[in-house]
């Protein structure tokens, strides 16, 4: 590069570099789904989903049984 900031000259018969790839956009964060998405992405909202999950599926279950034993056989 010459010393006056000009940018150099180009000989015939040289490789033409490639141009510069463009910037990668921003990454926009999603909006939280009814106000909730910091209290879930820790631990203490992995805990209360999980509980959440237990709890339906031992709801279900006791319905289950319960539906099973009052049947007239």
């Amino acid at each position: 590069m010459p010393a006056d900031g000009s940018p150099p000259e180009r000989r015939p018969g040289s490789p033409r570099l490639p141009p510069d790839p463009p910037p990668r956009p921003r990454i926009v964060e999603e909006p939280g789904i009814l106000g909730l998405s910091r209290l879930t992405r820790g631990r203490f909202g992995s805990r209360l989903f999980n509980l959440f999950f237990l709890l339906v599926f031992t709801v279900i279950v006791i319905q289950m049984i319960s539906a099973i034993l009052d049947h007239p056989w």
